[in-house]
């Protein structure tokens, strides 16, 4: 601020005490605009520029603090008020009529009806003041218009004296997050009012905890109308998951997260999922989700939809849901049925690992359904292959298979998928054999001649020794 930008109107005021003058100077510097919001009043310059001691100063300060035109800031001392263009304008038009009675009345030349119009325009003045210039508690909620945003702080116009500060902290719980990128100026939000004065003549709020109350009472509605929720999974701990609803922290435990067990949750971070308010004590900060009971209440929708449809000797798509030992369980949509081992091929099936994997989509039979129990097979009847097995291995045929399995009797050739025959020990060569294993073993390709075929029964009897030569007539050759 310039030294000539100041100047004490005395000839205009020489029935006025110094104060008052130093008062009316300072009050319209404000209302023009000359000094501007937040600038510090240092009594010692403001002294040197007028031209007058710092008493008179120091009393126009007080002055003007009761007019809301300035703030005292600890450790800062006297600074401007933030005041809106209209208020400029209202302020200025009512002083100024009081300036010209108050002339008036001070040279008594004042009428009556003048003297009411005084009287009526002082009470206006401060009905404005105290209208423009609200007063506000911790705690209160309010409303705001923000004016700026900082990458870690945003100021509202709260309609007070003083700005409203939300820092980052106080916004979001993103700790890096930048808030240029989540509110812009021109924004409406309500806020909390932490501190009327953060120490800095300014007003502490919060938008964060404001949100987690709204929050809270948004859970509790959900908690007793069972209303199903939706939000993004923000952490994964090694007890389960966390999301956040309107600012307020939901946990769902691992044992609620699905309706099987899942080792690994870390597949849900930052998907959206759905989920039910299982428990709600904000007391002991436990609002308890549960995603759980929502798949379990679905699936025996699908599952009552499931049997409703289906019967035996039905064709279905599945998807293996899980592999073991003895077998593998599809997932048909709404129920699950077991693919037992003996039932994957017509053939044989050692490792049921090996043949099929979780995830993996497969056609299925119905072969028998009992209660809530389903059991699948993989044997189509059109594939089965004893339905070609008397004209492709008929009495006399010669054929080849693989040892598939030995006793001390004889040895068991597949001559294809789910056709075995027996070649008893006796049939294994002219030459005595006392076991098999002497003279064949597991995998091994032989070729034999079909000796006997029992298509009811599903035997077939097999010999190599029928297909060797007698000793005689090697012997004579």
């Amino acid at each position: 601020m310039a030294k000539n930008e100041l100047d004490l109107q005395m000839e205009d005021y020489q029935y006025l005490p110094l104060r008052d003058v130093v008062f009316r100077t300072l009050r319209q510097a404000i209302l023009r605009g000359e000094l501007k919001p937040g600038e510090r009043l240092m009594e010692i310059r403001l002294a040197n520029q007028l031209g007058v001691s710092r008493t008179p100063i120091r009393e126009a300060i007080r002055m003007l603090e009761l007019d809301g035109l300035v703030i005292m800031v600890p450790r800062k001392g006297a600074q401007v008020a933030q005041i809106t263009e209209k208020d400029l304008n209202d302020v200025l038009e009512v002083r100024l009529g009081l300036e010209e009675l108050a002339v008036k009345l001070a040279c008594q030349r004042i009428t009556e009806s003048e003297l009411q119009k005084l009287y009526q325009a002082s009470r206006s003045f401060e009905q404005m003041l105290e209208e423009s210039f609200k007063t506000i508690r911790n705690g209160e909620v309010v409303e705001g218009t923000v004016i700026d945003v900082k990458p870690d702080e945003i100021v509202l116009n709260i309609g007070y004296k003083s700005d409203g500060i939300i820092t980052r902290n106080e916004y979001t719980n993103e700790s890096n997050a930048d808030l240029t990128t989540m509110v812009s100026v021109g924004d409406t939000m309500e806020a909390k009012v932490l501190k009327v004065n953060d120490g800095e003549g300014q007003v502490l709020l919060t938008y964060k905890r404001l949100a987690a109350e709204k929050g809270s009472k948004r859970l509790e509605e959900a908690f007793e109308n069972k209303e199903v929720l939706t939000a993004k999974v923000s952490q994964v701990l090694d007890g389960g998951l966390c999301v956040v609803v309107d600012e307020t922290r939901v946990f769902i435990p691992a044992s609620l997260v699905s309706d099987s067990y899942e080792k690994d949750l870390s597949k849900y971070k930052d998907q959206e999922i759905q989920f039910v308010i299982s428990e709600f004590n904000p007391k002991r900060r436990r609002i308890i989700g549960d995603r759980k009971q929502l798949l379990v209440e679905k699936k025996l929708e699908q599952q009552k939809e499931l049997f409703a449809k289906i019967k035996v000797g039905d064709v279905m798509e599945g998807t293996v849901k899980n592999v073991t030992d003895f077998g593998a369980f599809i997932d048909l949509g709404g129920a699950d049925g077991l693919l037992h081992i003996s039932e994957m091929s017509w053939g044989r099936v050692e490792n049921p690992k090996k043949v099929f994997t979780v995830g993996e989509t497969v056609k299925v039979l119905i072969k028998e359904i009992n209660g809530d129990k389903i059991a699948l097979s993989l044997k189509f009847p059109e594939a089965n292959p004893w339905l070609t097995a008397a004209e492709d291995f008929a009495v006399g045929n010669v054929v080849k298979g693989k040892v598939a399995r030995m006793t001390d009797f004889g040895a068991f050739v597949e001559l294809a998928p789910g056709v075995d025959a027996l070649l008893h020990v006796s049939q294994i060569s002219r030459e005595h054999v006392a076991k098999p294993a002497d003279v064949l073993s597991i995998g091994q390709e032989i070729e034999a001649k079909v000796v006997d075929f029992n298509g009811e029964d599903k035997k077939i009897s097999l010999s190599m020794k029928a297909l060797e030569a007698p000793a005689e007539e090697a012997t004579e050759e």
